[in-house]
């Protein structure tokens, strides 16, 4: 599992790679709620483009409910994304 720091603290993230009908191989990062509360406590820095908060948050596709991130990697895209998708790796 890979982390992001923020405040000098470490979130937990992961990252998949995978190939869809709709696009080439692709890779999406994935963290948990904590994260993203974390990114969310000043509610203008998602918005300011230049923030180190709006940077983070533009590297996470989606954010999992706090303990889906131990979860298996291809079941965690199946329930959450809404294409058909062909896992290649984590």
């Amino acid at each position: 599992m890979e982390t992001i720091t923020f405040k000098g603290k470490k979130y937990p993230t992961r990252t998949f790679t995978m190939t869809s009908d709709e696009t080439d191989e692709v890779t999406y990062t994935i963290a948990d709620q904590t994260l993203l509360d974390a990114l969310s406590v000043n509610e203008n820095a998602l918005n300011d483009f230049t923030s180190e908060e709006r940077q983070i948050d533009d590297q996470i596709y989606f954010y999992v409910c706090n303990g889906e991130l131990e979860l298996d990697a291809e079941e965690i895209c199946k329930s959450r994304l809404d294409i058909k998708f062909e896992f290649i790796e984590e």
